[in-house]
């Protein structure tokens, strides 16, 4: 079956088979498998999130040691860095609790 294009530029009319522009679609041979079907994305994903928090909890620990370390005697700056440790420690047992619960679903569910 032809198709006839009208081409904008030169005002002319072209008859074109589709046929010729078919390209049939497959994956390159180096791309990672991880994000092509649902079973391997959700895991990948669920483990990028939990390694961001654990990340995230993780550098706000460092920052408060470093904070208590350079609070030198003042006690509402201790205060601070102390609130900010024992932040980041719940955050991260938050975190652990979390990757345990959730691999377990995955787990159950099939993934």
């Amino acid at each position: 079956m032809l198709e006839i294009v009208k081409n904008l530029f030169i005002g002319q009319t072209l008859a074109v088979d589709p046929k010729k522009f078919v390209v049939p679609l497959t994956a390159p041979k180096d791309l990672p498998t991880a994000f092509l079907s649902i079973e391997t994305a959700v895991p990948v994903i669920f483990n990028i999130i939990i390694i961001a928090a654990a990340i995230t909890f993780i550098v706000l620990f460092l920052l408060g040691g470093i904070k208590y370390l350079g609070s030198a005697g003042n006690e509402e700056e201790t205060t601070k860095a102390k609130k900010w440790l024992v932040d980041a420690i719940i955050g991260l047992v938050i975190v652990i609790g979390s990757w345990a619960i959730g691999t377990w679903i995955l787990s159950e569910v099939g993934f």
